[in-house]
């Protein structure tokens, strides 16, 4: 796989990358290392780093060249391995580096043109190889474990961080490199903060259950959200259920290769205001998933970004009803010329926990 990874990647404008963020290294290489560097030309690759992973590299280098420099020594040990590649242009990760680490290198390295590659790289993370596929199928089956785990604690009186707890052990439990992100459980108003951060808040008769999770497997991510009621649930609530649900399915029916970002995301939200709602939903439809939790393309109203056939997507639009609510529902698609194909398996009927 890592040599297709090189062959695919644009060296038009560049006679070599650098990756130093930890995500694209273990892109390239498939080995997580806190510190370190990657050099890729057409012909070489290269890992950098200190002797802390030095037998952890060489156990399975996957044709890497590996250098072991002592962590006050690192930019050097950058610059002599981009001078015995004779490169004159070298792309960088643009949207990952820090202004210190630029200068560094810079200084470094001052015979070199530094030139912007992020695009080239985000654009070749998007679309996905079968064992990607495979990986990504993995990390969502450990988080639909991990989620039915977390429903059977839902028990008056629970607090939302207990909830979370229990679905981060279950995913390692499973089989999980970590979770993909920090859980969000929400209860009853809560579940109004998208992005809500798992709190004291305690589960009561009638609150909505917002569960957004996602395991990682082998460097891979998941994402999935489902909402959940405890209890006979408000009839306010039960018609934004409808809503979410049918605006997703929108999504879903017709996303495919070809289309914009833009274009997939008015599916939703065009439905969404038509049902008078368009105020409380704020944020895009869906997002890619990789190595990262959040990857291109990115589903929304300023995205014109044309999908590709293999990128992945979540799709997940939500409405927040601010001191009532909210309700999200979201899964994983693999974009196809025609019907996606969906990676989430798990019911999203309204449900009743009692």
């Amino acid at each position: 796989m890592i040599d297709d990874l090189i062959q695919k990647l644009n060296f038009e404008g560049a006679d070599a990358y650098l990756i130093l963020g930890a995500d694209n290294r273990y892109y390239f290489s498939r080995k997580s290392v806190s510190s370190g560097a990657v050099v890729l030309t057409k012909n070489s690759r290269t890992y950098i780093t200190d002797s802390r992973y030095e037998t952890y590299l060489k156990e399975d280098p996957a044709g890497f060249e590996i250098v072991v420099a002592k962590r006050s020594e690192f930019y050097n040990a950058i610059a002599a391995e981009l001078q015995k590649t004779s490169a004159k242009t070298v792309a960088f990760e643009d949207d990952e580096l820090t202004v210190a680490q630029f200068d560094a290198l810079k200084e470094a390295i001052p015979t070199v043109e530094f030139v912007q590659g992020s695009s080239a790289i985000n654009a070749l993370r998007a679309v996905k190889s079968e064992e990607e596929f495979g990986l990504i199928a993995e990390a969502q089956r450990i988080t639909a474990q991990a989620y039915e785990a977390g429903l059977d604690v839902l028990k008056h009186g629970v607090i939302e961080r207990e909830v979370a707890a229990e679905i981060v052990y279950e995913m390692i439990r499973a089989g999980a490199d970590e979770a993909a992100f920090n859980p969000i459980v929400s209860f009853g108003a809560e579940a109004a903060k998208p992005h809500h951060a798992p709190g004291d808040t305690r589960l009561e008769k009638g609150m909505c259950v917002m569960i957004d999770i996602g395991a990682k497997f082998q460097g891979y991510c998941a994402d999935m959200t489902r909402t959940v009621f405890y209890g006979e649930p408000d009839p306010a609530l039960v018609k934004i259920y409808g809503v979410v649900k049918e605006a997703q399915a929108n999504i879903l029916r017709y996303i495919r290769a070809g289309m914009s970002c833009h274009e997939a995301d008015s599916l939703a939200r065009e439905y969404i205001k038509a049902e008078g709602y368009g105020a409380y939903f704020g944020h895009g439809s869906g997002h890619g998933v990789g190595v990262k939790i959040h990857e291109e393309p990115s589903l929304s109203p300023n995205t014109q970004t044309v999908l590709q056939k293999d990128m992945v997507v979540t799709v997940e639009p939500g409405i927040y009803v601010p001191e009532f609510g909210g309700v999200r529902i979201e899964d994983m698609a693999r974009i196809t010329d025609g019907e996606c194909v969906n990676l989430t398996n798990v019911r999203k009927d309204l449900q009743i926990v009692k």
